[in-house]
């Protein structure tokens, strides 16, 4: 899961071309990117729902190597990729199913790489450039 947090930062950051995330615009970045996912976009629909995840999977997993409140991370089949862990205060934490996480994740790459491939996305193909100069710090 936290590979697939970082994932999610950097495929962010090669659609916008940017060198990295910035200050203040973490949570942003994370709804950006769920927004365009089919498989993300139904659950994460505001970005209050997106800063949960953020702070309490991602920021959780990354700064403390846990999960933070209730949230969890499992991979019990016949469950939803997530779920509020109580519907009437989604604060309370997110029930991520990793295999299906993962999944959908990995969908998203390879749409990207489908769309990066396509001659009419140029605009795009600018963006993965300045990052990838910016990588090998060419810029």
């Amino acid at each position: 899961m936290a590979i697939d947090c970082l994932l999610i930062e950097t495929l962010q950051q090669f659609f916008n071309g940017t060198k990295r995330t910035g200050k203040d615009r973490d949570e942003r970045t994370f709804h950006d990117f769920f927004s365009r996912s089919v498989d993300f976009s139904d659950f994460f629909d505001t970005i209050e729902k997106t800063k949960i995840f953020y702070v309490q999977i991602r920021c959780g997993i990354l700064h403390q190597a846990q999960t933070k409140k209730m949230s969890t991370i499992h991979m019990k089949s016949g469950t939803p990729l997530a779920a509020w862990v109580d519907n009437s205060d989604h604060s309370k934490g997110i029930s991520i199913n990793r295999i299906k996480f993962h999944k959908a994740l990995s969908e998203s790459f390879e749409n990207y790489i489908t769309e990066l491939r396509k001659d009419r996305n140029l605009n795009l193909r600018r963006k993965f450039e300045r990052k990838m100069n910016m990588i090998a710090n060419q810029t």
